[in-house]
């Protein structure tokens, strides 16, 4: 895992950018937290599976990893929100938050991708990839050294899909809720599609081929970015206002 050092940033989209349900950019705050360098493996799945705690990926799909060959080292793809979940929880770690995800993948400066602001390419992810998902660490690494944070597959978190702003911590999982997952994937054929501020979302019971995993843990004691407190088990700001787009000016509320 690597420390992401907490954080005060804007996420989401601008005004009149990217979709509806990206918007309105806000102010999120993220305490200090671990994430993995990598997407979940089949390897270390598998692992997981053998020691009870975890269950079988699902298996009905092409692109199904369990059912190809020499895949050890691919993301474990398949997998419902609850398995994901199972997995981390294991791991002695948990799923991330939406904003935890979309902070490191941008690196906190707004990056449209991992990388930086050039478009998506087979030469620089896992995109547009006919044969499934790649081997993780296949490319370069992004944001805070991270690996396919763009690509290879979505990434599951336990944030449900609801309208911004976005919140601070988990939501508990339930039937009849969508959750978000993000990242884009192998299987996608245009950069709209893999931005660090696209929203996607399933059920937590679905799955698919194209979505994956990777845990986070909270650095212990809570360690709280610049002008802000400690407050209820979460960052709250202590000092200054809000941010806001360029062009835009906090109203107070």
């Amino acid at each position: 895992m690597v420390r992401i050092e907490g954080a005060i940033f804007l996420m989401g989209a601008f005004h009149m950018r990217g979709n509806p349900e990206e918007r309105p950019a806000h102010e999120a705050i993220v305490p200090s937290f671990f994430m993995d360098t990598t997407e979940v493996t089949m390897a270390a799945y598998q692992k997981c599976v053998e020691a009870g705690a975890c269950k079988p990926t699902h298996r009905q799909g092409r692109f199904c990893n369990i059912k190809l060959e020499d895949r050890d080292d691919h993301p474990v793809n398949c997998v419902d929100l609850h398995m994901a979940k199972a997995y981390c929880e294991h791991m002695g770690k948990r799923l991330p938050t939406e904003r935890e995800w979309e902070f490191a993948a941008s690196g906190g400066e707004r990056r449209p991708y991992s990388w930086g602001d050039a478009e998506p390419t087979k030469e620089n992810n896992c995109y547009d990839h006919p044969g499934g998902s790649c081997p993780v660490k296949s490319f370069a690494p992004g944001a805070f050294g991270l690996y396919d944070m763009t690509g290879n597959v979505w990434e599951w978190t336990e944030s449900r899909f609801t309208p911004y702003p976005s919140r601070p911590t988990a939501d508990p999982i339930e039937r009849g809720f969508r959750y978000v997952y993000r990242g884009g994937s192998w299987s996608r054929r245009f950069p709209k599609w893999m931005t660090t501020v696209l929203r996607n979302r399933y059920k937590p019971q679905e799955f698919s081929a194209a979505i994956g995993i990777r845990c986070v843990k909270t650095v212990e004691p809570l360690s709280c970015p610049e002008k802000t407190k400690a407050e209820g088990g979460i960052c709250v700001r202590s000092e200054g206002e809000p941010m806001c787009e360029p062009g835009h000016a906090y109203d107070g509320e």
